[in-house]
């Protein structure tokens, strides 16, 4: 009877053990599963949540959905080097992409197009002095080119309709508490009412140009990002927003505010 009930006790410490190594194995699983990353597009076999920098012009793109609906799109660069090693070090570990083996065996079947990577032109140039301006801000004030003399000075043009526009604002605001020395400026052509509850959700705290007309003129695309130096000469003019763009904007702010 003894023997019997030692053989129970066994069974049930064996079945107990296998019942928490399932369930550990299993928290395990959905803790990996919750840290997989979703990109966005890949690159070169590469993949990514945001195009790191900007890609040359003769580049080839095309798209898929996966199942749930999340759009990957896929880039091809010429010669498969168009990306930077300082680019691809963002790359997302493929052991950390969602279905990472399925998409990149769907990658041959697609059909690819050519598309141009021109960032088109604004009215702007590094080297140059930064144009005449002068532009009413949020509060009714009034800013010149006067009012910038003899400082660094960011202006960051956007437009409620431009999505990367809005997703780098938090990281433009930490440059601003960084470089308190620095006058940043953003600029729009849209009415105060208008960008008021985008840049209030975003804890973006530039001084908003609105209604802009004078520097309006400078871009039709966005965003730009332009720095100013002392002297009042461009220094850098940046056409839209990547990862590679933003270092090396933030490497250069550091310059010139020294």
């Amino acid at each position: 009877m003894k023997r019997f009930q030692l053989i129970l006790i066994l069974i049930s410490v064996a079945t107990l053990s296998s019942l928490v190594i399932f369930f550990v194995n299993r928290k395990s699983e959905v803790r990996m599963a919750e840290q997989m990353v979703i990109p966005s597009m890949v690159i070169d076999g590469l993949f990514f949540t945001e195009r790191p920098e900007p890609l040359p012009e003769t580049s080839m793109a095309g798209f898929f959905k996966e199942p749930d609906g999340n759009r990957i799109s896929v880039i091809e660069t010429p010669d498969g080097n168009g990306l930077s090693d300082w680019s691809k070090k963002l790359a997302i570990p493929k052991e950390r992409v969602r279905n990472a083996d399925s998409i990149l065996a769907l990658l041959p079947t697609l059909k690819y197009y050519k598309t141009s990577m021109k960032l088109g032109k604004i009215g702007v140039v590094a080297g140059e002095m930064m144009p005449q301006f002068s532009e009413k801000d949020t509060t009714g004030r009034i800013w010149s080119s006067d009012d910038i003399e003899g400082k660094v000075v960011m202006f960051n043009f956007w437009n409620i309709t431009c999505g990367p526009c809005i997703a780098e604002m938090p990281e433009l605001e930490q440059w601003r508490k960084e470089f308190p020395q620095v006058l940043f400026f953003s600029v729009s052509r849209h009415p105060k009412e208008k960008i008021r509850d985008i840049v209030k959700r975003r804890d973006f705290n530039f001084i908003h140009l609105v209604d802009a007309d004078s520097l309006g003129k400078i871009t039709s695309v966005y965003p730009v990002t332009v720095l100013v130096d002392a002297a009042g000469r461009v220094d850098m003019a940046e056409i839209g927003t990547t990862p590679r763009q933003r270092y090396l904007l933030h490497q250069r702010l550091g310059e010139l505010s020294k």
